[in-house]
């Protein structure tokens, strides 16, 4: 089993994860509030890696990947306030990258789970046009995070559908669900 948890994790909840589940692997997600504001690679790393290394040391031991944001083609995640598409996206992310990498040497970092489907104006670029045009940042992670939804009017084989495109497209890379 996998485990996902955020950075903004209460450290208690995490601790009886750990114990109740000692096999499994975990990715943390650093997590930061956009608000609206421009947030610079660096803003992002002062603002999350104190949380980060408080969640590291509570999964000492254990096999972790860290997921470097979240759904980054979404507006509440910096959409139009920190980059305008994915190839703008591609290069915070590259610079957050090698600020984490430098911060937490030895440690693998994950390309964000994107929010599914297709655009909707002034809230979310379409995934597939996102990843795409961010390729290099997700060609330079250790791996993908992908966020696979469901629901009564966004049924499973339409997420299934999502996975299978990111794997065709992505077939040498973890992929992280």
């Amino acid at each position: 089993g996998i485990i996902k948890v955020m950075t903004s994790n209460n450290p208690e909840g995490i601790r009886k994860l750990v114990a109740q589940h000692p096999d499994a692997k975990w990715v943390i997600r650093a997590f930061l509030d956009f608000g609206g504001r421009n947030i610079s690679p660096r803003q992002f790393l002062n603002d999350t890696i104190s949380d980060m290394n408080r969640t590291l040391n509570l999964l000492q031991g254990k096999e972790v990947v860290i997921e470097l944001h979240n759904e980054p083609n979404l507006r509440s995640e910096g959409l139009f306030t920190t980059w305008a598409d994915g190839a703008e996206f591609a290069r915070w992310w590259l610079e957050l990258l090698q600020l984490y990498k430098q911060a937490l040497p030895g440690r693998k970092f994950i390309y964000p789970g994107l929010s599914p489907g297709g655009a909707v104006v002034n809230l979310k670029q379409d995934h597939i046009q996102f990843v795409e045009a961010s390729r290099a940042a997700a060609e330079a992670a250790d791996g993908l995070g992908t966020h696979i939804y469901w629901s009564n009017i966004y049924p499973m084989q339409r997420g299934l559908d999502v996975l299978d495109d990111y794997i065709t497209r992505f077939r040498y890379k973890p992929i992280y669900v």
